[in-house]
């Protein structure tokens, strides 16, 4: 096995997975390759691979070899049938999320404080209330209705993939792709939560759940 693609929409927890199968797979990481702000700061992806990635992704992924993270958000410009056929990866993985509106709500807080990540647990008692403006619900809705399309995608051309919960893998259940059988790695630094209480905190968040419970369907 040597081409794998993992697909996700952002905060359902593909970076920490990636790096998970990375090592159980012994395969490389892949990280958002088709995201132009990750690549600017990716060192070990020389300028050419760059450029390519960017221009003629299509003939790129043909040429590499490793675990490819490929979030919803790219498929703004990504063709993700033309992808396929062109990489004809020897896995998919996908990742999804019970609750989208915490997905939806973490998503844009975490633009607002420019941080995905941590290192440490942290300290919320003293967070400030916040609310979800309009259009970012409505660019989260139709990048989650992307997510929709593709998966009903490999739904109808019965292609097979593999399916980890955000919420169950998190919690630690035993996840199995392929011949592996995990749990979360609590020694991963991209396991720690920033455990945010969006209800509380996020002023808007039950009018964010109505919205997306009536204009989304559910997975």
């Amino acid at each position: 096995m040597n081409r794998v693609v993992l697909f996700g929409c952002p905060r359902m927890g593909t970076t920490l997975l990636q790096h998970q199968l990375s090592r159980i797979l012994e395969l490389p990481n892949l990280i958002e390759p088709f995201n132009s702000h990750e690549l600017a700061f990716n060192p070990r992806m020389p300028d050419g691979s760059k450029r390519l990635a960017l221009n003629n992704p299509y003939e790129w992924v043909k040429t590499q070899t490793g675990i490819m993270k490929l979030l919803a958000t790219d498929l703004y410009w990504i063709d993700f049938e033309k992808l396929l056929n062109a990489a004809r990866y020897d896995m998919i993985v996908v990742t999804k999320r019970r609750d989208i509106t915490a997905c939806a709500v973490s998503l844009h807080y975490c633009e607002l404080t420019v941080k995905y990540h941590y290192k440490e647990k942290q300290n919320w008692t003293s967070l400030p209330k916040w609310d979800v403006p309009k259009v970012f619900v409505d660019n989260w809705i139709a990048m989650y209705k992307r997510f929709i399309s593709a998966l009903t995608l490999l739904d109808n051309y019965n292609i097979p993939y593999y399916t980890v919960w955000y919420e169950d893998y998190l919690s630690g259940n035993p996840q199995t792709i392929g011949n592996h059988t995990f749990t979360v790695d609590p020694r991963n630094l991209y396991t720690i939560s920033a455990e945010i209480p969006y209800r509380d905190v996020c002023t808007s968040f039950y009018e964010v759940e109505e919205r997306l419970m009536r204009e989304l369907p559910s997975l």
